[in-house]
């Protein structure tokens, strides 16, 4: 006799579920709208919604994107703002007036914007410190775009408009002067401050998330890590076969924030003799001082006619050489407080794995990770964060397409399923305007070798034609690349695709 039990004819037939995935087509950002359709029940997920400052028409086009996200629907059961960069998050700002008109019902950010978490908030104040020395350098900088100001002034773009700090305003009153001046910091402080909706700080680790109604799909938290030192790992090492490209670098910017904290004025007003500069009082000569000195005139070009022969004598602004540097690391610190998710289909298995711009030391930090839970069987079984990525069927490419916000072995190469597919939200043009190397090209051979072909472009769109092997074979079947189609669809705004 069979110990199988007997199905009951009454029991409700369970639905299939649908998952659909919408990648905004907003430029370089990232806005992805998640549909979970059972029956005639729909449950949306908004994960971030944002575009890269200096985009052309990018209020007009984040208005557009909005207003059909309220078409779509008029209450969102999930956003998730990933941090503080107005590539995910300027929508929020650009087209309030009509996310004000959508309900949401939760909110879920990164335990780093938790106000009441210590090292959130120890986080946060450096941060603003060093977003403001930035603005602040610019503004000593030369009035034409040279490639370092250029370079500057794109990494900024990624936090909002700069204030305009003027030479002599203290960092004091630069920082409360930009409090609520950033465009990304201002979006989130918008979704923190909606009424309708249930806020959360997620921890990595922390038990598996669920929507109401939406028994069937687990929402596990894998970063940002609550170690600081991950948190300010961001490129990959040499020796550990981390990434795809680049290796580890290590700049002391403690000098430089002095100097343009120095150049700032008021801060250190009246200090007397400092231990942070690297001559004593007596042996320093002013600008002011320097340029009506006839020495320092004909031999440091503060004259007419000399400037420009002996000018490169002078260091007084050499230090602003590793501003470039300094704007990297915040952008990539910033983009490591990424908010994670791996949303699991808890009957399948399958896993759609969302990492925001998270760089190397936030990714390293999920496989150490695990929880018990109970089975299908009711007994506890453990589920590490390697069997998430491992199960993963859909993944959003991170920072669109750097060379360290997709891991290698413990990131990308733990990805087996034959049915992955890959979003990337990159615009080429865009990143080749700011000379940035996105996708990356050893990291894009890999991603399209990983999905078989399946890799779905913003600005590009459905693949022509199935992709090749070396040896000219198609690495799809005929029915597999006519499946995906399938389930892929292109419009102008958007792009569409749907898990079965």
């Amino acid at each position: 006799m069979s110990n199988q039990p007997v199905p009951d004819p009454n029991a409700p037939v369970a639905q299939p579920l649908r998952v659909r995935v919408r990648m905004y087509r907003s430029g370089l950002g990232d806005c992805f709208l998640i549909s979970f359709i059972q029956a005639a029940a729909k449950h949306h997920v908004l994960i971030d919604c944002g575009v890269y400052q200096g985009t052309p028409d990018a209020a007009a086009t984040m208005q557009a994107i909005a207003r059909h996200i309220r078409k779509t629907t008029r209450r969102l059961d999930l956003v998730v703002a990933t941090h503080e960069h107005t590539d995910h998050l300027s929508g929020f700002q650009q087209a309030q007036d009509t996310f004000d008109q959508i309900a949401m019902q939760q909110i879920w950010l990164a335990w780093t914007e938790d106000p009441v978490n210590p090292l959130a908030t120890k986080l946060r104040q450096e941060r603003s410190l060093a977003l403001n020395t930035l603005r602040a350098a610019v503004q000593l900088m030369p009035a034409e775009q040279d490639y370092q100001s250029q370079t500057v002034r794109g990494l900024l773009n990624f936090f909002g408009e700069p204030i305009n700090v003027s030479t002599g305003v203290s960092l004091a009153a630069s920082f409360a002067a930009s409090s609520s001046g950033s465009t990304a910091r201002r979006a989130l402080d918008y979704l923190a401050s909606r009424s309708d909706a249930t806020v959360a700080y997620c921890q990595p680790g922390e038990p598996p998330r669920f929507l109401p109604g939406l028994p069937g799909v687990r929402f596990f938290v894998l970063g940002p890590p609550t170690s600081e030192a991950l948190l300010k790992k961001t490129l990959p090492g040499k020796k550990a076969q981390e990434g795809y490209g680049l290796s580890d670098q290590v700049s002391l910017i403690n000098s430089f924030l002095t100097a343009i904290q120095q150049s700032q004025g008021s801060l250190f007003a009246g200090s007397g003799n400092r231990q942070d500069l690297p001559f004593d009082p007596q042996y320093q000569v002013s600008h002011d001082h320097a340029s009506l000195d006839p020495f320092f005139i004909e031999h440091y070009g503060f004259g007419d006619g000399v400037e420009q022969g002996v000018a490169w004598r002078r260091i007084d602004r050499d230090w602003l050489g590793v501003t470039s540097e300094l704007a990297l690391q915040l952008d990539q610190a910033t983009n490591n407080t990424s908010l994670v998710l791996a949303i699991e289909l808890v009957e399948s298995g399958q896993v759609l794995l969302f990492p925001g711009d998270a760089q190397v030391g936030n990714w390293l930090s999920w496989t150490d990770l695990s929880w018990d839970l109970p089975g299908p069987d009711g007994a506890t079984q453990t589920i590490h964060g390697g069997d998430l990525i491992a199960r993963t069927v859909f993944y959003k490419v991170g920072h669109h397409g750097s060379h360290n916000a997709t891991l290698r072995e413990k990131g990308l190469e733990l990805m087996q399923s034959s049915q992955l597919v890959a979003m990337l939200p990159v615009q080429r043009a865009m990143a080749e305007r700011q000379k940035w190397s996105m996708p990356f090209p050893l990291l894009y051979q890999r991603l399209q070798e990983k999905t078989r072909g399946r890799l779905l472009r913003l600005d590009d769109g459905l693949p022509a034609a199935p992709l090749l092997a070396e040896n000219g074979l198609p690495l799809l079947t005929q029915a597999e690349w006519k499946a995906f189609q399938h389930k892929t669809s292109v419009q102008p705004l958007y792009i569409d695709y749907t898990l079965e």
